[in-house]
């Protein structure tokens, strides 16, 4: 999870984090949601943010995380490990068999000095590589050919596995577009390359691997911008098949009930849509298309797109496995409901159920 910029953060979680005058804590705001469970989190947006004494408010954020039940892993960047110093030692967890994580960027892993900075890194810290999951972060590359990806990938992977036993590694990237692809009324395809270039360059099929994890930033780009508060959000919803996401623009005009309720129709009536028992997500389009709930508001469909992508994801993850995941039960799902749960917490409400 990431700590977002100042300005994409509505005034419940900016009062949450800063109760205290340059002591953030973010235990208010995850204990709803994420407890008795390890959580990666990652403060680059609060350190340019405050910029100043961090070894007096970076371990106590997350010391006091874990004092209110939350396993808080940080997640720091190379640059940030080498800047940071003490307070980023006394950030490590010492909770379970996840002391920290490190976030290195694809240009980063081309650098023949990558060895030796990590390295010393860790020694610095006093933390073995084996406590680590590293990031091999692809946010900012070229995804359009994965078929050309996936050797970079592979060789990012060899990279890392030489450098040290690590507990875990992890490819995270996206090719959601920063503008939304779909015109007013129409449809549009997004192909998910960095998905079919992960499972390319690991040989997902044949040899999965659970150290090697995929990370992509579910139905979106990496740039975290939401919106200015003023602007109108764009009626649309995006929704995750095994090799695109199936964009769903509404009509430029009318009411939102119309216009939404089309959108899922659309959805529920392609040959892409998996069923309303696939997810609680699912469940909440067949609603809308059918004129069982509201339209919901811009954190909803936030919320829909997340919930269905994690669901399809992580479904498509346990399939190699031979882990398969019970849909749910329609004959729960007869009764009119307003609103899923708030997968994000965007409007406060942590997830009751299944996403």
């Amino acid at each position: 999870m990431i700590v977002p910029p100042p300005k994409e953060r509505d005034p419940k979680l900016q009062n949450e984090l800063f109760r205290l005058p340059e002591r953030p804590k973010v235990h208010g705001v995850l204990t709803g949601y994420w407890t008795g469970r390890p959580v990666l989190l990652q403060c680059t947006y609060l350190i340019r943010e405050i910029d100043s004494a961090p070894d007096k408010w970076l371990p106590s954020l997350f010391s006091d995380a874990r004092d209110h039940g939350i396993q808080a892993v940080p997640a720091f960047t190379l640059s940030e490990i080498a800047k940071l110093g003490a307070a980023v030692r006394t950030s490590v967890s010492r909770i379970g068999e996840l002391a920290l994580g490190i976030i290195i960027s694809s240009a980063e892993l081309g650098d023949p000095e990558l060895p030796e900075k990590i390295n010393s890194g860790l020694d610095a810290l006093r933390v073995g590589s084996s406590e680590c999951i590293v990031f091999a972060d692809f946010a900012d590359s070229d995804l359009s050919e994965p078929e050309i990806v996936a050797p970079i990938i592979r060789a990012s992977y060899e990279c890392l596995e030489r450098i040290g036993p690590w507990k875990h590694i992890a490819f995270q990237a996206t090719s959601y577009p920063e503008h939304n692809p779909a015109s007013h009324g129409l449809t549009a395809r997004v192909d998910r390359n960095e998905w079919l270039a992960w499972t390319a360059a690991v040989d997902y099929q044949r040899n999965p691997r659970d150290d090697l994890l995929f990370g992509d930033f579910v139905a979106d780009c990496a740039k975290m911008s939401f919106g200015e508060s003023q602007a109108r959000a764009i009626r649309h919803m995006r929704y995750t098949t095994n090799e695109c996401w199936f964009v769903v623009r509404a009509s430029e005009t009318g009411r939102d009930a119309d216009r939404m309720r089309q959108v899922c129709k659309r959805i529920v009536e392609s040959a892409w849509y998996d069923g309303r028992s696939y997810s609680m997500a699912d469940d909440r389009i067949f609603r809308i298309a059918h004129g069982l709930a509201g339209p919901g508001t811009a954190t909803d469909w936030r919320a829909v797109n997340t919930g269905h992508h994690i669901s399809r994801v992580v479904r498509d993850l346990g399939a190699v496995r031979n882990i398969h995941f019970a849909r749910l039960d329609e004959t729960k799902l007869e009764s009119p409901q307003e609103g899923i749960p708030h997968l994000l917490g965007a409007s406060g409400h942590g997830p009751k159920g299944d996403a």
